[in-house]
């Protein structure tokens, strides 16, 4: 479904974004921000995935994949904004995330489940910050701190 999002937005995202009057800075800001709310979820141990509601009517049918956590991770900010910059990387990217999500599984098992959490819990700081840099660079390049000077 991610591979699926980033083709569609390598097709026709420039244009979209054009014909709604989004620019690449706000994206980077709005993107920034649902990834840092996305982190924030993590690092404090708010439950995310299968079995947990993704909206108020709880619909999701336990799909992961349209679970606030594949999507916004793999497809959207710094996935979208690759995919309008760079299209040839796509293919690449999704081969490494597949392989990462296919030894996910044996991955946790041999480091098992504490040292899992911690490792999660450190690399969403991680994303934090990136997420602040997402944010701050999207300002930047909007022109709002060189406005008025």
């Amino acid at each position: 479904m991610a591979a699926g999002l980033l083709v569609a937005f390598a097709l026709v995202g420039d244009d979209l974004l054009r014909i709604i009057g989004v620019s690449l800075p706000g994206v980077r800001v709005g993107g920034g921000i649902l990834q840092m709310l996305l982190s924030i979820d993590i690092v404090f141990g708010h439950p995310i995935g299968p079995g947990h509601p993704a909206g108020p009517r709880g619909d999701d049918d336990g799909d992961i994949s349209v679970f606030p956590l594949a999507m916004p991770i793999i497809a959207f900010t710094g996935g979208v904004m690759a995919t309008g910059l760079l299209r040839a990387v796509i293919a690449t990217v999704m081969l490494i995330t597949l392989g990462g999500l296919v030894a996910a599984g044996s991955v946790q098992r041999w480091v098992g489940h504490t040292a899992t959490s911690v490792a999660v819990r450190i690399l969403d700081i991680l994303l934090a910050a990136v997420s602040a840099e997402m944010i701050l660079a999207g300002l930047r390049e909007s022109g709002i701190f060189s406005r008025g000077r």
